[in-house]
């Protein structure tokens, strides 16, 4: 070797020890090794074929999720119609499955579930399909059949499949099914078919436990409505028939503008001002939220971008969905739209509610910890009902006490007694406090004895539209000075 060559092996040695550092800090985030990495066969730290197969697989069961169920779907009901046979899918859900997760823990709980996914493909024929779309919802896939009777004995080994009792950590759990059935051709297109099993599951979780119904005609009414509103959504998403309401937060002493909390409201074409109680829960059952979420997001930074440029400086809150929560992409996202419209990472808090908590305890954590460095705000919703933890309010920066709180602090001294145990313990971990659902001054006076922090409802204010806020901050501004 010349010297010119040497002197090339040093310039570059330098560029090459960088590339080789680089690597390997990429594949330690990914969990591969360096030999997986350069083997045969993976032209990437993930060839192709294992990112596709980690998108279409249920992370917890290692069962096909929604997605891949979908797509196995839509291949056997084109095999179906071509060779004019008939499929059935039965819609599988545990019987009070969330006492489970109360009385054990979710660790408890998810082991359950992964031996449940176990039994539930030990149950089915090698040509039928198991997978999981969610919590504690399976669905089954079953081809090759001739009558409604050559369902039965499968969904019934299916039932029985799971009445042995379960143990773990000494524990021993039993548990039970409802399942509801729909058979192609005759109950619909994918769309319809999925839709009628849920409606057939709900009848058959009403006659009691470890029970299984057939979709009939008297249960097409309500699945028609469902079919009806999902194709609704989607269209909505199509027209942007979507809009986003926002309601103040106002301090407790200045009554000065202190944020507001995005609400979206759905513009039907014919039905008018449609509210999310009505909408929402379709909208998760067909797997829609994380659109709807991604619009009320990017809606929000429009309309920050907007009135920043008007000189108003303000913190809008956005309610996050269980289903976006578990988006391991959420939090670059959102950074991404921030920095897209030029924004600070401070003016958008996300509120959660202490059951995506509860549910998922170690992925909440690392979502809080992303939330944290991106240097943005995350509020507890809800606060007071169901099952709120304690425990995780150190994660978050403000604690809204639910309307079952508020509604109640003027009709007796418990509650009275009990809201104030609340914020004082909120203020001990240097929280804001928030009392949403006030009304009343008889309930604002209360809140600000209690030295509650800020205070929502229609009493200083009603959901004003994007067009009307900038007028009702300005408003708001002029009066304070």
């Amino acid at each position: 070797m010349g010297n010119f060559e040497y002197l090339l092996v040093w310039i570059a040695l330098p560029a090459l020890l960088l590339l080789g550092l680089l690597a390997a800090h990429a594949c330690k985030k990914l969990g591969l090794s360096l030999h997986h990495l350069f083997s045969p066969g993976n032209s990437g730290p993930h060839s192709h074929t294992e990112l596709n197969r980690i998108a279409m697989t249920d992370a917890l069961t290692q069962l096909p999720n929604r997605r891949a169920f979908k797509q196995q779907l839509e291949a056997a009901i084109t095999r179906s119609a071509r060779q004019e046979s008939m499929l059935a899918v039965a819609f599988i859900d545990l019987d009070d499955f969330k006492p489970i997760n109360d009385a054990y823990g979710h660790h408890v709980g998810d082991e359950v579930l992964q031996i449940v996914a176990k039994r539930l493909g030990a149950a089915m024929r090698h040509c039928d399909l198991v997978g999981r779309i969610g919590g504690d919802e399976f669905l089954a896939l079953i081809e090759d059949i001739k009558s409604d009777q050559d369902i039965v004995p499968i969904v019934e080994r299916i039932i029985h499949s799971l009445q042995d009792a379960i143990h773990i950590n000494h524990h021993e759990i039993t548990i039970s099914v409802s399942v509801g059935i729909a058979v192609y051709p005759k109950d619909g297109d994918i769309d319809r078919l999925l839709i009628s099993a849920d409606s057939a599951m709900y009848h058959a979780k009403g006659a009691g436990k470890n029970q299984f119904r057939f979709y009939d005609k008297e249960m097409g009414i309500a699945s028609d409505r469902l079919l009806e509103m999902h194709q609704d959504l989607k269209l909505a998403l199509k027209r942007d028939e979507f809009e986003l309401y926002f309601q103040p937060k106002v301090d407790s002493k200045s009554f000065e503008i202190t944020g507001i909390e995005a609400l979206i409201r759905w513009r039907h074409p014919v039905k008018g001002s449609i509210l999310p109680s009505v909408f929402i829960h379709a909208a998760e059952r067909f797997g829609l939220m994380d659109r709807i979420n991604q619009w009320v997001i990017e809606e929000s930074c429009r309309t920050l971008h907007r009135l920043r440029s008007m000189g108003i400086q303000v913190q809008i809150s956005i309610n996050l969905a269980a289903q976006q929560f578990r988006d391991p992409n959420l939090v670059a996202n959102i950074v991404e739209l921030l920095n897209r419209f030029d924004l600070p990472h401070s003016c958008l808090m996300f509120e959660i509610t202490s059951l995506m908590a509860l549910n998922h305890p170690e992925q909440f954590n690392t979502k809080m910890d992303e939330f944290r460095e991106a240097g943005i705000d995350i509020a507890m919703d809800d606060f007071g009902i169901s099952n709120s933890s304690i425990a995780y309010l150190k994660k978050v920066r403000q604690l809204k006490l639910d309307r079952e709180i508020t509604g109640k602090i003027s009709e007796d001294r418990k509650s009275y007694e009990m809201t104030d145990a609340l914020i004082r313990l909120a203020h001990a971990l240097d929280l804001t406090v928030v009392a949403e659902g006030i009304e009343t001054e008889a309930q604002s006076r209360l809140f600000r004895q209690l030295n509650c922090d800020m205070l929502q409802g229609y009493l200083f204010g009603r959901p004003v539209s994007g067009e009307k806020l900038p007028q009702l901050l300005q408003q708001a501004r002029n009066a304070v000075k």
